[in-house]
């Protein structure tokens, strides 16, 4: 069912409305001129569902009409999530003037509490449009519906009965309304009276509530007495609701030719006279001892009639609030009775002439409930493998965040897991792509952040997946931790934040993985070779046997580390060897200078562990180059002896 019938329904028995029947619902909203204007409110924000204008006392012939042309304007006003600030207005015809006595709109949210202010209504423009604020405490509730009632006040209401039809902008679209009246009843044609606002004032009164009108045929004859006298007073007689004041300050005179045909809205024909110099006036009790206002008018011209207008001030207003079970309270169309008298004749004749009149007022009301806001988030780890187990450099950790929207507040929310423990140049962060919000990843000197936000609606859910990869590069064990949270922000101010729980993985480095040694520690790049006092050269690297050339041989002493494995030649030289200098500097296998240092200079190789394989295969070359070439000499010197047998 309908936002819009189920407010029908609920105003139902108030409007004296079939359940079969609607109350209007708006058209799209138009311009001054005509021109269409899109209304698209912010979601979840206030909305005008109905609105009827009726009467206050349904089947009473005299209310409304056009002696009292007093209409209920209600109307319904629905929101998801109101925000402080938030309005609504509806914009009254110009033959329309809303009248408000209560402007407090209040709420109850839980058994025992006291009602909480959540807004005001209010008419400004001089009544011209009725403004629906809500205050700071809205932020507390949601799904928030209101009931409310005012008082419209019609003052072109003409003749015999009839149907009011007119139209109302709202910030919600326009409303077509209308409704019937009837005509004045005997008697009181020549009284009236209309609402103004403001309605009331603090104690004593000085601001109008309601002016009383009655229109008097002039008395010349009284001239002669002193005047004609004019007195306005509250009928003590009448019960009353209210506490009703006269204003002394507040009678007017109005000279007309006939009797206006309305008197229930302002004077809008005549000539005004003026105090002092037409009238006199004294503010005091009447002869029974009542607050009245005499007015004078020394010398009243024949033929015409003086229409007397009084200002009277309201302090307090009556009525009762029917309560319904588990909806917004109907507000009260009790109408409060106030009584006043006027009356006209010589000075010194109180008594003679004048009419006791009343004036009827809708008791305006604005009623809610609605739901507590509640903001709320919740996150949620998941990773693989299972926190705690012992991870390699290189291994791949996949881990999730899923966060939910626990409250009843669509929220903003934003979650951050923090990464540390390993230094962030040894951290390979991938985030899987997200269709909702946006997922980022920072590095900081000491830690890597991966982050998400976007939008969640009450009861949904995201998660963030993303895996995290530890270099092979990592050369000492580590501990790696995360750290998350979440933070949600909602419209009405409201927020939430949750924490999970610290995660761990103890890292260790990859016993696979080839790491250089430090420079700080080269090899040695000169072996020491050893020289014989008989001449003849002996290389001894470890592993290596002894080389014996047949000839004459200078072997180089080898600048490198010892090799594993030489060729063995045997034979005797036929010439003296010539030794190595071992303090003679060493030559590379080109024969130019070795590099003087283990680390090397600028384009230089430095002598460090990686030159060994290098220099141990070059030792080898050599050695084995000279055995060949003494095996060769014994065999010529075989070969020549053999010939010389």
């Amino acid at each position: 069912m309908s936002s819009v019938v189920a407010a029908a329904l609920l105003f139902a028995p108030a409007l004296g409305l079939a359940p079969a029947q609607k109350l209007a619902t708006p058209s799209p909203a138009t311009s001054a001129f005509g021109a269409p204007v899109t209304v698209e409110p912010r979601p979840g924000s206030p909305v005008i569902t109905a609105l009827e204008l009726d009467s206050f006392a349904p089947g009473d012939t005299t209310l409304p009409s056009v002696w009292s042309p007093y209409f209920a304007l209600l109307f319904s006003v629905s929101a998801d999530t109101p925000r402080p600030g938030d309005i609504v207005t509806i914009d009254l015809p110009s033959d329309m003037r809303a009248i408000i006595n209560n402007s407090e709109v209040s709420v109850t949210l839980a058994e025992g509490e006291d009602p909480t202010r959540i807004g005001t209504v209010s008419a400004v423009n001089d009544g011209s449009r009725v403004l629906l604020a809500f205050t700071d405490a809205v932020s507390g509730v949601r799904d928030l519906r209101v009931n409310s009632i005012v008082m419209a006040q019609i003052a072109n209401l003409r003749g015999e009965s009839g149907t009011y039809r007119g139209s109302l902008a709202t910030s919600s679209g326009t409303f077509p309304v209308s409704a019937d009246y009837s005509a004045a009843p005997p008697g009181f044609s020549s009284v009236g009276a209309y609402w103004v606002n403001p309605r009331g004032s603090s104690a004593p009164p000085t601001d109008a509530a309601f002016v009383a009108q009655e229109a008097f045929a002039s008395q010349p004859e009284s001239a002669s007495a002193g005047g004609q006298q004019f007195v306005t007073l509250r009928d003590a007689s009448r019960p009353l609701e209210s506490d009703v004041a006269v204003l002394c300050t507040g009678l007017r005179l109005t000279e007309v030719p006939e009797v206006p045909e309305t008197l229930s809205s302002t004077l809008t024909t005549g000539t005004p006279l003026t105090a002092g110099r037409d009238f006199t006036t004294d503010c005091g009790e009447d002869a029974d001892g009542r607050a009245a206002v005499t007015a004078v008018i020394p010398e009243p011209k024949p033929g015409v009639y003086y229409v007397v207008s009084q200002d009277f001030a309201v302090t307090t207003l009556g009525g009762t609030i029917p309560v319904v079970p588990n909806e917004p309270p109907i507000p009260s169309r009790a109408l409060s009775v106030y009584g006043w008298g006027m009356k006209t004749g010589a000075v010194g004749s109180p008594n003679v002439g004048g009419l006791s009149s009343v004036i009827y007022s809708g008791v305006s009301e604005s009623l809610a409930i609605a739901t507590p806001a509640t903001i709320g988030v919740d996150v949620v780890r998941g990773t693989v493998p299972k926190p705690g187990t012992v991870v390699t450099g290189g291994e791949k950790i996949d881990l999730s965040l899923t966060v939910q929207n626990t409250g009843n507040l669509p929220v903003q929310a934003t979650v951050r897991d923090v990464i540390s423990g390993v230094a962030p140049a040894l951290l390979e962060v991938r985030v899987e792509p997200s269709a909702l919000g946006s997922a980022t990843v920072s590095r900081g000197d000491s830690d890597v952040s991966v982050a998400w936000t976007g939008p969640l609606e009450p009861g949904d859910s995201h998660t963030l997946s993303y895996s995290v990869r530890v270099s092979r590069t990592l050369t000492e064990a580590a501990e790696l931790r995360f750290n998350a949270r979440v933070d949600a922000t909602s419209d009405t101010g409201l927020d939430a934040e949750q924490e999970s729980p610290e995660v761990e993985f103890p890292v260790r480095a990859d016993p696979t993985a080839t790491v250089s040694p430090s420079p700080s520690e080269p090899a040695s790049s000169s072996p020491s070779p050893s020289t014989s006092s008989s001449g003849t050269p002996t290389s001894t690297p470890s592993g290596t046997p002894t080389s014996t050339p047949s000839g004459s041989a200078t072997p180089t002493a080898t600048p490198t580390a010892t090799p594993t494995a030489t060729a063995t030649p045997t034979g005797t030289p036929s010439g003296s060897a010539t030794p190595t200098d071992p303090t003679a500097p060493p030559t590379s296998p080109t024969g130019l200078p070795a590099s003087p240092t283990a680390s090397g200079g600028p384009g230089e190789l430095g002598a460090t562990g990686t030159d060994l394989p290098l220099a141990a295969g070059t030792a080898a070359i050599v050695v084995l180059l000279g055995a060949l070439a003494l095996a060769g000499d014994q065999r010529r010197r075989r070969r020549t002896t053999a010939n010389d047998i």
